[in-house]
């Protein structure tokens, strides 16, 4: 999971966040438990979440997208989602952006996640994907 937090337009915070184990009710537990405590935490007043593509959605990954929104409102928090290509739009010009590309603009427009972004180049399995498009989502 891709987490980032931004105080007055400006990213001050960005990591991703593994959950390890197969799906169960007890992981989905852990996960908003995580999460309640990063919101609160942090002090967060707005959470966007990205949109899974139905092509790729599954029941699991549905329900916790629904249960991160309870949590949210539960707490307070305005909830908003966006589509991939809802992201893509908001960062490129373009007809056609790749994935690829929209991390490039937002590595571009955040400089300070460089590091990351050249780990990222150099893992073979992508990892800091997820925190590249949390930070997408959180400039939108």
């Amino acid at each position: 999971m891709g987490l980032a937090v931004l105080k007055d337009n400006e990213l001050i915070e960005w990591k991703t966040r593994t959950f390890k184990g197969s799906w169960s009710a007890m992981k989905l537990k852990d996960i908003l438990y995580a999460l309640k405590c990063y919101i609160e935490d942090n002090g967060i007043t707005v959470v966007a979440i990205k949109k899974p593509d139905e092509l790729r959605s599954s029941s699991a990954l549905d329900r916790l997208v629904s249960e991160i929104t309870i949590l949210a409102k539960g707490l307070k928090v305005k909830v908003y989602s966006y589509s991939l290509s809802q992201l893509k739009k908001s960062y490129s010009t373009e007809k056609i952006c790749s994935k690829e590309a929209l991390i490039k603009l937002v590595v571009k427009k955040n400089p300070n996640i460089i590091p990351e972004f050249n780990k990222e180049l150099r893992n073979k399995n992508s990892y800091y994907y997820r925190m590249f498009e949390a930070i997408a989502v959180a400039q939108i």
